[in-house]
């Protein structure tokens, strides 16, 4: 199991979804896995990506489109790794920030205990420059004066910005199967 997935959505990108698939693959690390989900009725896509032979990267493709409320659920529930990080097929991944989120997994899992709640359930933004604001489930928008903010374990990830989000897979397949239902059109 990889510890954290890198998971694309799509929809009739195909170009750009290869560009940012092969951009993603040049991390030297085998601690990520990269997917993609498809909800392209064709098959561009597919023939786009089936030359890629490296044995991290998954595709899939939804049955029908499913919206994209139900390519988002498709991502979640294909993860194999710990953590998800679901991002837009026509971005690119910040390869440094990819790096910091494995350092801040690694840094906080011990034993198998979950210590980063914050980043599985809350949101982190910065206001202003050194003004960091945590607003994890228990506490909402809590001020962190900017030398506590530093030692947060979120801190490196407000420093390197990532376009996506991020959960914990086993928490979000959980929410899926169980406690919420996707709509789709």
């Amino acid at each position: 199991m990889s510890l954290l997935t890198i998971a694309f959505p799509t929809y009739k990108r195909p170009s750009r979804i290869k560009d940012a698939v092969d951009d993603t693959l040049k991390l030297d690390c085998n601690e990520i896995e990269v997917i993609v989900c498809d909800n392209n009725e064709d098959y561009k896509t597919r023939g786009l990506l089936s030359s890629i032979k490296d044995f991290r990267f998954k595709y899939y493709r939804n049955d029908k489109n499913l919206g994209f409320c139900g390519n988002f659920k498709s991502c979640i529930m294909n993860a194999k790794g710990k953590f998800v990080l679901i991002v837009s097929d026509e971005d690119r991944v910040n390869h440094s920030a990819i790096y910091d989120i494995l350092n801040i997994i690694k840094e906080n899992i011990r034993g198998g205990q979950q210590q980063i709640s914050e980043i599985i359930s809350g949101v982190a933004y910065i206001e202003e420059q050194d003004r960091y604001y945590v607003a994890p489930p228990k506490n909402k928008n809590k001020f962190l004066p900017p030398l506590e903010a530093k030692k947060h374990p979120l801190y490196k990830l407000l420093r390197s910005y990532i376009s996506g989000f991020l959960f914990n897979t086993k928490i979000a397949q959980d929410i899926y199967i169980n406690k919420i239902r996707c709509h789709t059109t």
